[in-house]
């Protein structure tokens, strides 16, 4: 199970519906964050529709992500 999150686009401002990779890495991050190691990360290229330029976003792993976990 995944879930569905909409960002805009870092260059046009195109909004982009992304879904998770997995049950786990539920948090969508454009950078990575210092506290984690990068097993805690799944970077994803989420190409726009309008202007074709990469969004990179990095799904991160909750510490906890039983409590973010939805059934």
């Amino acid at each position: 199970m995944s879930t569905t999150t909409n960002l805009g686009c870092v260059y046009c401002g195109e909004t982009l519906t992304l879904n998770s990779p997995d049950y786990i890495h539920i948090v969508p991050l454009r950078s990575w964050t210092f506290g984690y190691n990068w097993f805690d990360y799944i970077p994803m290229d989420a190409k726009c529709t309008r202007c074709e330029k990469s969004n990179w976003i990095y799904w991160l792993r909750p510490v906890n992500y039983n409590w973010y976990r939805t059934t």
